[in-house]
């Protein structure tokens, strides 16, 4: 059986008035339980997300792979 995979996109506001990003993924496991997983990208970290996410989806939707894995964990 394919476990069934849920993601969520909020953005939330903190107490000092800046907002936030929250990635939720709930993965259906065996039963009736699940696993859940959060990512959490604060209004400051926003540009250097983006410029990760956008390298991460040019790189799926080019036939080349990277030959650096340390690729996938720039600052």
């Amino acid at each position: 059986m394919q476990a069934t995979v849920l993601i969520f996109f909020d953005v939330k506001g903190a107490a000092d008035g800046t907002k936030y990003l929250v990635i939720d993924e709930s993965r259906r496991t065996e039963g009736d339980s699940y696993e859940h997983k959060r990512v959490m990208v604060f209004q400051d970290d926003l540009e250097k997300f983006m410029e990760g996410l956008t390298k991460a989806v040019n790189a799926m939707a080019s036939e080349v792979i990277p030959e650096n894995p340390e690729d996938k964990h720039s600052p």
